[in-house]
């Protein structure tokens, strides 16, 4: 998979009329010459398999992410909310049905 940005294609295409006249081989050939679009794959914390949803919803708590921090006594693990739509360098996604 390529990630390029159509919303560059589309404009391009609709400042020319005669785009309708344009051979598929040709739009083909167009959109390989884009240029694509760096990106990495990112897992959501609602797949990671160190989140784990609480009571409301949508926050949760992960127990592998480097903000946590543990209580004076060292015996009381302490994490940050998040909800679930965010993402950070060390997700795994999950494997079970969850």
């Amino acid at each position: 998979m390529r990630l390029i940005d159509t919303d560059i294609i589309m404009a391009d295409l609709n400042d020319h009329a005669d785009y309708a006249d344009m051979l598929i081989k040709d739009i083909k050939e167009y959109i390989a010459e884009q240029p694509t679009i760096e990106a990495e794959p990112v897992v959501r914390c609602k797949d990671c398999d160190w989140w784990d949803r609480i009571d409301d919803g949508s926050y949760g708590y992960c127990h592998s992410c480097k903000h946590g921090f543990y209580s004076a006594n060292w015996e009381i693990s302490i994490y940050r909310r998040y909800k679930e739509d965010f993402f950070c360098a060390d997700g795994e996604r999950r494997t079970d049905a969850n």
